[in-house]
């Protein structure tokens, strides 16, 4: 499997084009975006938001379909958690 590389130039891209933003959502979009169309080897990047205690739900992203919602089930016996 090929891991996809991220240049250093991105993250600044990234940092310049947020600066000064402070809404969640927003930076969310444009960090997803950006990653997306910089990086080659993604075929999806984005965000899962906590909608309440053991659910997330899909924020913003870019490439295929995500799943929502995503279910945490937490295993008491083994003092661990997964995804449903």
């Amino acid at each position: 499997m090929n891991i996809p590389e991220l240049d250093h130039t991105v993250i600044e891209k990234i940092a310049s084009i947020c600066a000064g933003e402070d809404d969640a959502v927003t930076l969310m979009a444009v960090i997803a975006a950006e990653l997306y169309q910089s990086v080659d080897g993604f075929d999806w990047v984005g965000f899962y938001r906590v909608a309440m205690p053991g659910m997330l739900k899909l924020g913003p992203y870019q490439g295929g379909h995500g799943c929502t919602p995503v279910i945490l089930m937490w295993q008491a016996n083994r003092n661990s958690h997964y995804l449903h």
